[in-house]
This record gives C-alpha cells, sequence and structure tokens, in this order.
C-alpha cells in the first residue's frame, strides 16, 4: 500500500471520503514563496531572490508576476534598492501591493524600517504609500498588505509613530490607505490604539470586515492587563464595532486554544482559522498540535472543522469567497507514513480532496475556488506551485 492508499484507507475508516488528486501541481517559481492570487486564479504574484527572468541583475528579493492566462512570468520592478516581499494582489488582478526593505551595504547591519508599495500589474509607476503625515520618510516597519476586489483599500500593519499627526507609542498597529483620497487612517477609528501588538490582518474583497489578530488588553474590557496572549477579533469596518471571536460566548474555548492565520470570505461573513492547543506543560506539543475552525456571522458561533486523520494536523487556512472552500496544508504523519500535504475541503458536500503531497506552506485558495497555490519544500528549495481545484474537476484515482 503506498503513502497516497495509506492516507485514503485511514481516512475512509473513519467514515469520510477523500480522493487524491486529478491534475498534478505545476511549479511557476522555484525558490520562491508567499503567494497570492486573483479573484479569478489568472493573475499570481510570489516573492523570490532567484533570478527568475533575465531582467533581473541582483540577489535582492522581488516580487514576480506568474500570468495563468499567457504562461509568462515576468517581474515587478519596484522600488530600486529595497527587498520586496510580502505581496498581495487585488481581486481583480489589476493592483499589486507589498512592504519594501532598504537594502543594508553595511556588514550585520538590520534595518528596522519598510514601506508599503502599491502599482498596477500591467505598467506604471510604483507608489509608496506609507509617507509621514507631513511627507517625511516613515519612522518604523510597515508590512504585509491586504487589498480589496479593485484595490482601492489598503490594509497593512506598521510600528510607526508619524504616519499620523496625533502621537503614537510604538506598537504595530493596523492602518488602511484610500488609493481615491490618499489617505492613511488607524483601522480602530474610535477608542484608544491597541496597547499591543496587531498582527495578521485580512481585509474582506467587499471592504466591508477585516479580521485579524492582536495581543492588545484594551480591546476587550474582560481580559486582564497583565494578559499576554493573542486573540481573534472581527471588524465591521462601515460601523467600526470590533468583536472579540475567541471566547465561550461563541463556542470557542480560549483556555485550550490560541487562534491563529484567520482568513475571511468576500463578503466579511464567515472567517477560518487555526487553532492551536495550549499545552504549557509540553511546548513542542503545543506548536504541532493544530486544527481549524469555522465562525459563521449568520449563528455567531464556532465550530471545530478537522476530525479524523486531519485533527491536530491543519494549520493555515484559506477560504474561498462564497465560504464553500477551504484549502488547509495537512502535516505530515510519521505514524502512519502519510506524507501530509494541500487538501482542500468542500463545506456543502461536507468531501475532503488532497491536492498535493509533501511538507507544504501557506496555501491560497482563489475567490471564485477554482485555484490552489501554495509552497512546497522540496530538497534545498521552497517552490511555488498551481493546481487546480479537485472539486472542479474529475478525479483520475479515488477510493
Amino acid at each position: 500500500m503506498n503513502k497516497r492508499q495509506i492516507a485514503t484507507a485511514a481516512c475512509c475508516a473513519i467514515g469520510l471520503a477523500m480522493t487524491t488528486w486529478a491534475t498534478e501541481p505545476v511549479l511557476i517559481g522555484a525558490k520562491s514563496s508567499r503567494p497570492s492570487v486573483s479573484d479569478d486564479g489568472s493573475i499570481i504574484l510570489f516573492e523570490s531572490a532567484a533570478r527568475l527572468t533575465s531582467d533581473d541583475k541582483n540577489r535582492i528579493r522581488d516580487i514576480y508576476v506568474f500570468d495563468q492566462n499567457t504562461k509568462k512570468l515576468r517581474r515587478l520592478k519596484g522600488v530600486s534598492s529595497t527587498s520586496n516581499g510580502g505581496s498581495a494582489v487585488s481581486g481583480d488582478g489589476k493592483m499589486a501591493a507589498f512592504h519594501a526593505i532598504p537594502v543594508s551595504h553595511r556588514r550585520n547591519e538590520v534595518i528596522r524600517t519598510s514601506e508599503i508599495i502599491l502599482q498596477q500589474i500591467n505598467g506604471g509607476t510604483p507608489a509608496v504609500i506609507t509617507k509621514g503625515f507631513s511627507g517625511q520618510r516613515n519612522d518604523g516597519e510597515a508590512l504585509y498588505p491586504s487589498l480589496n476586489f479593485d484595490g482601492s483599500s489598503v490594509l497593512f500593519t506598521a510600528s510607526s509613530t508619524n504616519l499620523l499627526s496625533e502621537p503614537k507609542m510604538p506598537v504595530r498597529d493596523m492602518f488602511i490607505y484610500d488609493v481615491n483620497t490618499q489617505a492613511i487612517n488607524r483601522l480602530l477609528k474610535s477608542g484608544e490604539p491597541p496597547n499591543r501588538m496587531t498582527a495578521f490582518p485580512r481585509l474582506s474583497r467587499s471592504g466591508s470586515a477585516a479580521v485579524f489578530l492582536s495581543a492588545a488588553t484594551n480591546l476587550d474590557k474582560t481580559l486582564p492587563v497583565n494578559s499576554l496572549g493573542t486573540h481573534l477579533y472581527l471588524l465591521d469596518v462601515h460601523e467600526g464595532i470590533v468583536s472579540r471571536l475567541d471566547v465561550f460566548e461563541k463556542g470557542f474555548d480560549p483556555g485550550k486554544w490560541s487562534p491563529q492565520a484567520p482568513d475571511i470570505d468576500s463578503g466579511g461573513n464567515v472567517v477560518v482559522f487555526e487553532g492551536r492547543q495550549r499545552d504549557p506543560e509540553n511546548i513542542f506539543k503545543s506548536l504541532n498540535s493544530t486544527d481549524l475552525f469555522l465562525y459563521e456571522r449568520a449563528t455567531g458561533q464556532i465550530k471545530l472543522i478537522t476530525r479524523g486523520i486531519f485533527s491536530t494536523r491543519a494549520k493555515t487556512p484559506s477560504i474561498s469567497g462564497n465560504g464553500q472552500f477551504i484549502a488547509f496544508v495537512l502535516r505530515p504523519d510519521l505514524s502512519t507514513k502519510d506524507s501530509g500535504g494541500i487538501v482542500v475541503y468542500n463545506r456543502e458536500t461536507d468531501e475532503w480532496k488532497r491536492t498535493a503531497e509533501g511538507i507544504c506552506a501557506n496555501p491560497v485558495i482563489s475567490k471564485d475556488g477554482g485555484t490552489v497555490v501554495f509552497e512546497r519544500k522540496e530538497k534545498n528549495s521552497t517552490n511555488v506551485y498551481v493546481v487546480a481545484n479537485p472539486f472542479k474537476e474529475e478525479p483520475n484515482v479515488s477510493h
């Protein structure tokens, strides 16, 4: 029995049905990482320090664009003398945003500033959108942008103190840039700024909601001031209402699980996230025991969605625009010789299909549900692949 058969047999034994993939993943970026994809799956961005195109004359990390329609790869020129990463593509595939870190020419120098760059994918001059309120250079790190459908709103985190005129402590906060007005505002407009770091913000394609993680103790007044935990929040952008999700009242035990790696559907109605088991006695076990949870605004409740062979092995989920499909990493299981890989879950039919094997990371499913991009570790390199959602095609191997 080969590795695929072992995994499928174990799955069927607990009453689940999992099918292996019909189409092999296609390599689109060698020595590359952190892919993102447009809503229709046609435009894929990723970062790489390798020289993947003839116009790349350096060893600095660049952003690359792969067009699925033309099968052509090209490099975004970006800003000179910066290392670029954390790219995001707008839903319509026309805009790209990424962070740019200045490259030091001094040995062992660590630079603690970075900018967010916004650029048209088909040409156009890259624009620095994180200038200080009076035009001065941003004095902190701005990282990992997230875009709405047309790229008119750019959400990012920054430790900067001079993006706005009012005084601010150098604590990582969330900011949103409006392309039409060229204005930057705090994402959480009302109340005092978070008193501790916020991270991993994801803006819905509609721009109406955002999900994020935060260690702040002033976003939920029930938290003790000495709390060190990270919590999950959902923001109604239009109403300015922030709701903490990881609470008992919503069906989640924050004493047992720590929320990580959230994603949100296009309408801002469904949130999927990773829950890491808390085990103070065994930190290593805690880091390697993760499950997936789903929150629906319609019900106001959270439910555990991974079970059976997926239990404690599922992480870093990505959800389609209508909330039907969830792509995630399945961690390898040495006890069953299951190599892990990328799995897609169909919520409508309660079916699971593996679309890639191996040590994988950072899967992203296009909002139309048709395309999955991800990283896979192979030998001494991490590479970026693309594959069709197996639920959108006829399988050639099933059990």
